[in-house]
């Protein structure tokens, strides 16, 4: 309810109930339409007046404050709806995110990790002969390969000698350390899955 009408209801109760006195003379006819004259007694009809628009109007009030809260409680689920959706948003953001950033590292560490084993290999074939050599070389070697790693180091330069072969296993974020397996001279002729490196001179 508009408070225009509101106000309306209280200067239309006011008027009536200062309009409406104990006793009021009506002017009456008969059935031969002769004037007659009766005084009414409308004593309570001021009451009345003012419990029925009192009524009306707690009717009224009591509709328009129901309204309101109805309003104010919408908008307070709406703004928790909002509020509930962008909680959710940045949680999915923020595990986004972090996915993303670990699938990314993962890869990069793939990627490295074979020149970070090719790089191994060759320390180690450099530490096993020395520097009593000017040219050493650490070839990869398929291990399920049946050529030899004599052949191999033969088919990279043939000038080339194998005197070693190696075997290293892959880094595991389970172990803080890196391993491997030094065939020694018999490794250069091996044909079965063992050696994954060579290890070449000249």
């Amino acid at each position: 309810m508009k408070m225009i009408e509101i106000v309306l209801l209280l200067l239309a109760s006011n008027t009536l109930a200062n309009a409406v006195s104990d006793r009021v003379d009506a002017p009456l006819l008969d059935r031969d339409n002769a004037p007659l004259v009766a005084t009414l007694d409308l004593s309570n009809a001021k009451s009345v007046s003012k419990n029925m628009l009192s009524e009306a109007m707690e009717t009224k009030m009591t509709d328009l404050v129901k309204m309101k809260l109805e309003e104010v409680l919408a908008t307070l689920y709406l703004e928790e709806d909002v509020k509930r959706y962008i909680d959710n948003v940045k949680n999915n953001l923020t595990v986004n995110i972090t996915d993303d950033i670990k699938r990314i590292s993962d890869a990069r560490i793939l990627e490295k990790e074979p020149r970070r084993k090719d790089d191994r290999a060759l320390s180690m074939c450099l530490g096993i002969k020395g520097s009593s050599y000017s040219h050493i070389k650490s070839v990869r070697r398929n291990c399920t390969s049946k050529t030899t790693c004599g052949s191999i180091c033969k088919g990279v330069d043939n000038s080339l000698q194998c005197f070693n072969a190696l075997h290293l296993y892959g880094r595991s974020e389970s172990v803080a350390y890196s391993s491997a397996h030094v065939y020694g001279n018999g490794g250069c002729s091996a044909t079965y899955c063992g050696p994954n490196y060579c290890c070449c001179f000249k």
